[in-house]
């Protein structure tokens, strides 16, 4: 009553707190955060709003807002959402939702976001179990999970299947830029894992293109190892960012994909500037993968992501966030 005599909203009860990290607000029981960036985190669990963030924190990636819900006595959802639509500093609108109070003003209010800012949702409740949780942690309904998914996917929404994806898909969305088609090509030092980008990016519906003849000649020219494999994925058996550079510097003289995925399976030094400068000299579209590479991997990762660029623990996390740029990026032009 007092808040409803001042024209006061209240988020909350039941709330861990809320931070918007371009002006410095954190009114969070915890964690602080300090590293602004594109991503939006809404939920309705204190817990899963926090972890999200703490990732974008420590990945250098950095939050925008960070709103938790939770029993939405007066703010919800939709509220947020349609606040995020223009707010300048948010890219990306990450959302964890148990239950939807009004299911047509939420898409309503979603889709028309979607047009523009992508949004990506994971909603529990998919099974009658999930359903009694969500019932006694939030009070929520959560509604038939075919309808809901139907409705994300009719009007652009992009649904999660767990948390991992959430914030995989969110940065991704953030960070990489759409493509011109579905053309992969993996540069790799570790066949593995260059192996398991074309397993996957045939999987999604990629196309992983083989190498033009052209192509191949420039490449052997440049003098890599002797044990490099020239197809796709391009095993170049080497930690030298240069290197690394030079075949994709060819890839795109010689038009050969949309999409260049950069596998870091060991230290590369300077492998963010490497990135950075390609991005820079080009149109096209590229992400990292980088396992195995110790201490350097963990300081890469965060310089990558400063410097807009997306990057992944596993190539499979990492193409399943291109796909998604590309889902959005089509529907976002349907729409236009």
């Amino acid at each position: 009553m007092t808040a409803r005599r001042h024209a006061t909203l209240v988020i909350g009860p039941n709330v861990q707190g809320l931070a918007f990290v371009p002006n410095q607000l954190c009114a969070l029981m915890y964690p602080a955060f300090s590293e602004s960036g594109p991503l939006a985190v809404v939920g309705q669990s204190g817990s899963i709003t926090a972890a999200i963030g703490e990732w974008a924190e420590r990945d250098g990636l950095g939050l925008s807002a960070l709103v938790n819900l939770g029993n939405e006595a007066d703010v919800d959802e939709s509220d947020v959402v349609s606040w995020l639509a223009d707010e300048p500093h948010t890219r990306v609108i990450a959302l964890y939702l148990e239950g939807v109070r009004d299911g047509r003003r939420f898409i309503d209010t979603a889709s028309s976001v979607a047009a523009s800012k992508p949004v990506i949702v994971l909603k529990t409740g998919r099974t009658p179990a999930g359903q009694r949780a969500v019932a006694s942690h939030t009070a929520s309904i959560a509604g038939s999970d075919a309808v809901f998914s139907a409705a994300c996917h009719q009007f652009g929404l992009l649904r999660a299947s767990d948390t991992t994806g959430l914030y995989d898909l969110s940065k991704g969305l953030a960070l990489i830029r759409p493509p011109a088609g579905r053309r992969v090509l993996a540069i790799s030092s570790s066949g593995g894992t260059g192996a398991l980008a074309i397993d996957e990016a045939s999987r999604l519906g990629l196309d992983p293109v083989g190498l033009p003849s052209g192509y191949v000649e420039a490449l052997k020219k440049l003098g890599l190892s002797p044990r490099t494999s020239y197809s796709n994925p391009l095993d170049i058996d080497s930690l030298e960012a240069e290197e690394f550079a030079a075949c994709a510097a060819l890839a795109h003289e010689y038009d050969v994909a949309d999409t260049i995925l950069f596998g870091m399976g060991d230290p590369v030094f300077g492998a963010s500037s490497m990135v950075e400068d390609f991005l820079a000299g080009c149109e096209r579209s590229a992400l990292v993968t980088y396992l195995g590479g110790g201490s350097t991997e963990l300081d890469e990762v965060i310089r990558l992501h400063r410097s807009g660029v997306a990057c992944y623990p596993t190539p499979e996390r990492a193409l399943r966030a291109l796909s998604a740029v590309l889902f959005w990026d089509r529907h976002r032009c349907l729409e236009s």
